[in-house]
């Protein structure tokens, strides 16, 4: 198949669905992994950053793949039940990006602070 056969295709709902999904579930992935680098490094570390801040980083974090899974949820509950998409699943996969790159960011942040 040529690159122009292909240039100017749409992919349809399914396909779609599908990405949406994927990327759902590599970002749930991903919370977790983030969240047991957050634990790792901080239980065992002489400096710690701020409780406070740690809750937060936590909380960005946990939230964002709740979000991740919501998203996944839906997509599995609309191609099971026959209905197409609808908008609210793409809405929670940017929730998603944005509370876990918000979380990882405020971590990493604090922890070089506190290395300082």
């Amino acid at each position: 198949m040529s690159d122009e056969a292909t240039e100017g295709a749409k992919p349809d709902e399914r396909d779609t669905g599908v990405l949406l999904y994927d990327f759902a579930k590599y970002l749930s992935s991903l919370a977790l992994v983030i969240l047991g680098g957050v634990v790792t490094l901080t239980s065992g570390a002489a400096v710690k950053p701020p409780a406070r801040t740690l809750a937060l980083v936590i909380g960005l974090i946990a939230v964002g793949g709740a979000f991740a899974m919501s998203t996944a949820y839906s997509v599995v509950r609309a191609r099971l039940g026959g209905r197409a998409l609808p908008a609210r699943p793409r809405f929670n996969i940017f929730l998603a990006q944005a509370l876990i790159a918000l979380g990882t960011g405020a971590f990493l942040a604090s922890w070089f602070r506190a290395l300082q």
